[in-house]
């Protein structure tokens, strides 16, 4: 069970669907969310998963 959480921010790479490439690297799950106009909830659920983001066809992957 875990007791206390990261106080350092989880850096977070968008990456191109079609063609793989790295388009940004981001400081921080929450920079990443505001930047492509999603909560940040929305960016967690898809690192947990797949990193796709089927709404906004976007693509994530921890950096």
């Amino acid at each position: 069970m875990r007791t206390t959480y990261s106080t350092e921010p989880i850096r977070v790479k968008q990456i191109d669907t079609e063609t793989g490439e790295v388009i940004e690297i981001y400081p921080s799950i929450v920079s990443a969310a505001r930047d492509n106009f999603i909560a940040a909830k929305t960016v967690r659920r898809a690192l947990k998963g797949n990193g796709y983001v089927p709404t906004k066809q976007l693509k994530f992957e921890l950096a």
